[in-house]
């Protein structure tokens, strides 16, 4: 019964936290730079004038990082109160990511969280998506 206890009462120390902490602040990179989440202060828009530019993307704790280039953003469906669009990046086969959250830096920007998975690749390239569901 105790141990029932102690985890109920972690979960939610730790459910509480994760509600109330700032979204801006998600994690931390080496060097102490710190990863922001994207929704807070870019939009389709913001991401259309990144076209055809790169991003490094890592994962600390797994060790994966690559060299991507965002190729496409896709329109989907919004409205007047939620804004929805995908990025897809491709990236080489050489440093092929697994689908999972990154910390994305690069296009003079502050280092952001983003959620990737696979969508398609070939002997030369892998190519990734993510996608957004913004809160106007």
């Amino acid at each position: 019964m105790n141990q029932r206890r102690k985890f109920l009462i972690q979960f939610g120390a730790v459910t509480v936290m994760a509600l109330l902490a700032p979204r801006a602040t998600l994690a931390r990179l080496p060097g102490g730079a710190e990863a922001t989440d994207p929704s807070g202060d870019l939009s389709k828009d913001d991401f259309k004038t990144m076209l055809r530019s790169s991003f490094y993307f890592y994962d600390t704790s797994a060790r994966y990082q690559a060299q991507v280039k965002l190729v496409q953003v896709r329109d989907y469906s919004s409205s007047t109160a939620l804004e929805q669009f995908g990025l897809v990046f491709r990236g080489s086969s050489q440093t092929p990511l697994p689908e999972g959250l990154y910390t994305a830096s690069g296009w003079n920007r502050a280092p952001f969280q983003i959620f990737i998975k696979p969508i398609k690749g070939d002997a030369r390239r892998c190519y990734y998506v993510a996608d957004f569901s913004l809160l106007q």
